[in-house]
């Protein structure tokens, strides 16, 4: 083990060669990107309306804005006390021990892989088949439309999902920061596409929508398309008028959750970030407050100008009785109402980023944490080596990609890999981090006074007041996500022919492997003479 230098009543060891090179801007555009305001909307119109009658989207994601805020604060506060890169395994770790550390941190890398391997999914199936399929239509180009059926094809998206893995990679190759000022750049345009959205629905009137949205389904699947629609709404007239449910808007609080949760990315770049406690502290609230906002404003006017029933019906009815291969997703629905093609088109190139924007992040995150664990003795020599060109862990992105393939594969061609899949499993580790940040001014008091952050509201340490919040809104949560039928997750074995009861035992087997891999390494290491123990007395270097 190396010589441990101790500074300021902690310890700290040699460099690994990562750069401090994030500003606050970046640390936004990264936070924002992980709640993604584009994909929540975009599956909340999904799978909301048609399956939860008397759901309000609008009242579930408000209430989602102001849960989340607590755990975005414990994040950006425990980053700010120990700023280092990989997230909830340093200071979990730090604060409740090694075995807690390891599990949230092993927790987090394998939903972290999952969802890198879904995004790159979601790109082909919900940006690029959806932006071919309109240019088709809208421009009279048969040969669109037959590309943008094959790309909605499992193996189309999967072919497509990989092209746009392998160029992330190889941005994220040559620098966090050279991937940074490309997502900065990609964020704005899916800004764009998000502004135009508004405009377009705040200014649409029913009767545009309808003619044009008549117009587009008649053009591809003759004049039974859309008859089929309006017979669907006015079949399910009641449920679609339904008056408004707490219970069902109890049910809808697990999708806005599951985006405006994941405020945290750059709690995994710690040790690249500039300014920690401005950047941390104060770039994920702002993250959930200006991604909420912009939900709210898309979702109320989706539900004003589309309808709750006609959106319902859209979701629950098969594509192929609406004439179409494959169902028409929100930013495919905007494009259609847009005032002229070439808006649409602006709309769903924006959308395009919005599809993927979890992958560089995820793959960001998951290569930190293997970075922090093999610094710690706990994984791999080799997954903690940085280029010293390009300053990031080129074997650890590059496994991590062949990682996210197969993940990809999975989502691809299983339909049981939904997107709330993991987030059961997820919610844990945020509950973990919160007891972390609970405890921490009274665990670790000598830290917790030096770190910038030794805030109080009287003797109570606010971090301690949100940790306590933020564990009572996330058990919410999991709730909610056991009893929505639409999750992927339920406590039914026999719901769904048992496919989400397996999903549930899959998130516990998943959580209590990290128990086991825990257990394993401190064997293994026991016998060659190492005390892990020491290794945590040390915050890892950067």
């Amino acid at each position: 083990m190396e010589s441990p230098i101790k500074s300021g009543g902690i310890f700290t060891r040699q460099a690994t060669g990562l750069v401090r090179q994030l500003s606050f801007t970046d640390m936004f555009v990264f936070n924002a990107s992980f709640v993604n305001v584009g994909l929540a909307v975009l599956y909340m119109a999904l799978y909301v309306p048609g399956f939860h009658p008397g759901g309000s989207m609008v009242v579930a994601t408000i209430v989602a804005a102001i849960i989340a805020i607590p755990t975005s604060l414990v994040y950006g506060m425990l980053s700010a006390a120990y700023p280092r890169s990989g997230g909830e395994y340093v200071f979990v770790s730090r604060v409740m021990g090694p075995m807690w550390g390891m599990v949230a941190g092993w927790n987090m890398m394998i939903w972290g892989i999952f969802y890198i391997g879904v995004p790159c999914a979601l790109f082909a199936r919900y940006g690029v088949a959806p932006l071919l399929r309109f240019a088709g239509i809208s421009y009279d180009v048969p040969a669109l439309n037959g590309l943008a059926e094959q790309v909605g094809t499992p193996t189309g998206t999967f072919i497509t999902g990989l092209i746009a893995l392998v160029i992330i990679l190889l941005l994220y190759v040559r620098g966090t920061r050279v991937w940074a000022r490309v997502q900065n750049i990609l964020f704005y345009v899916g800004a764009v596409a998000i502004l135009i959205s508004i405009v377009t629905l705040l200014f649409a009137s029913p009767d545009t929508v309808a003619q044009r949205l008549s117009h587009y389904m008649n053009h591809v699947g003759g004049s039974d398309g859309y008859a089929a629609l309006l017979a669907d709404v006015t079949e399910n007239a009641e449920s679609n008028n339904a008056p408004f449910s707490w219970l069902m808007t109890f049910l809808v609080l697990s999708w806005p959750c599951y985006n405006l949760f994941w405020s945290n990315a750059t709690t995994y770049f710690g040790g690249e970030v500039r300014q920690q406690v401005r950047a941390q502290v104060f770039s994920l609230p702002l993250a959930v407050l200006f991604s909420g906002m912009f939900m709210v404003i898309l979702l109320a006017l989706a539900e004003s100008r589309f309808g709750f029933g006609l959106l319902g019906s859209i979701a629950r009815l098969d594509p192929e009785v609406l004439g179409f291969t494959f169902t028409p997703s929100f930013n495919e629905l905007c494009a259609i109402i847009s005032a002229t093609p070439l808006l649409g088109i602006v709309i769903l190139i924006g959308f395009l980023y919005w599809c993927v924007a979890w992958a560089p992040v995820a793959i960001g995150a998951v290569t930190r944490v293997w970075l922090a664990w093999s610094l710690d003795y706990m994984w791999p020599k080799k997954f903690s080596e940085v280029n010293p060109r390009f300053h990031t862990p080129v074997f650890a992105l590059v496994f991590c990609g062949v990682m996210g393939m197969v993940c990809l594969a999975l989502f691809a061609y299983i339909p049981t890999f939904g997107l709330l899949v993991g987030a059961f499993g997820v919610f844990i580790t945020f509950m973990l981090a919160s007891v972390a940040g609970l405890l921490m001014p009274f665990r670790r008091p000598q830290q917790f006074e030096s770190s910038g952050i030794a805030w109080r509201i009287g003797r109570l340490p606010v971090i301690s007041l949100m940790g306590a919040l933020s564990i009572l809104f996330l058990a919410v949560v999991e709730v909610s996500i056991l009893f929505d039928p639409v999750s992927g997750i339920s406590l039914s074995p026999t719901y769904e022919d048992g496919g989400p009861f397996f999903m549930l035992l899959l998130n516990l087997l998943v959580f209590f492997c990290g128990f086991i891999y825990y257990a394993i390494r401190k064997w293994l290491l026991k016998r060659r003479g190492i005390d892990i123990g020491l290794a945590f007395n040390e915050i890892p270097p950067e």
